[in-house]
């Protein structure tokens, strides 16, 4: 009995011993895979995409520069107001808003004062707009400049119902005047002179820079010699061809 009992047990060992082999032939297989994979390494990376190319009904590079200089012309005209507007409202908050009750006129009249500059910087931005339709945006700008260095003459500017018209108009005046200078009998004379250079050169041009000899005319017809001889009758027209040479 007990030897039929001790060999069940060493069957039971002898059952149970294989699997522990089962298990370590699994592990060895999985890390002779994980091995072959790292030798292959990682897949290589796919090639970049192909630039799209352009399209046809794409922005051409032109129209975007002139885009931004317009953009960056009106920004630098909102600029300009605004250091304008920011000066008015420098001088005004120099000078504190009066107290209602201790002095209503004073209040009232700085409230109006207000309200007067809003409407004059809108006054004044509209009129630009509609003077660089006008005249174009250079000659607004170089009117600009002028009041800018005369400050003294843009005050009586304001009154008028565009003032950048009249800025510019005022300012195409002076340029005149300034090329007239003080003897505009003297300046009409050197214009003059030039108009006739310029007519000059345009004629020795279409010459082809050769001046043609004026022809010697004889002092009358009675004077001209005769083409025949004396006593024979001349041909019609032979004292004018005389005469002029032909």
């Amino acid at each position: 009995m007990g030897d039929d009992t001790m060999s069940d047990k060493l069957a039971f060992l002898d059952d149970e011993q294989p699997e522990p082999e089962a298990e370590v032939s699994e592990a060895v297989e999985a890390e002779e895979i994980e091995a072959e994979g790292e030798g292959q390494g990682e897949p290589e990376a796919a090639p970049p995409a192909a630039v799209e190319a352009e399209k046809p009904g794409a922005i051409p590079i032109s129209a975007l520069l002139d885009e931004r200089e317009r953009r960056q012309k009106a920004e630098r005209e909102a600029e300009e107001l605004r250091q304008w507007r920011a000066q008015i409202e420098a001088k005004q908050k120099a000078q504190p808003a009066p107290d209602f009750f201790t002095d209503p006129d004073q209040r009232l009249q700085y409230e109006r004062n207000q309200f007067q500059a809003q409407f004059t910087a809108l006054k004044l931005q509209q009129s630009r707009f509609l003077a660089e339709r006008d005249f174009g945006a250079e000659e607004v700008k170089a009117a600009y400049a002028y009041f800018d260095q005369h400050p003294h003459l843009s005050q009586q500017l304001l009154e008028h119902p565009s003032p950048f018209h009249a800025a510019v108009e005022f300012y195409k005046r002076q340029r005149v005047a300034e090329e007239i200078g003080a003897d505009p009998e003297a300046w009409k004379a050197s214009q003059m002179e030039a108009i006739k250079e310029q007519l000059r050169a345009e004629i020795m041009a279409e010459l082809g820079g050769t001046a043609q000899p004026k022809p010697r005319l004889p002092g009358s017809l009675a004077s001209a010699p005769a083409a025949g001889k004396a006593g024979e009758p001349r041909a019609k027209g032979s004292a004018f061809d005389a005469a002029f040479g032909s």
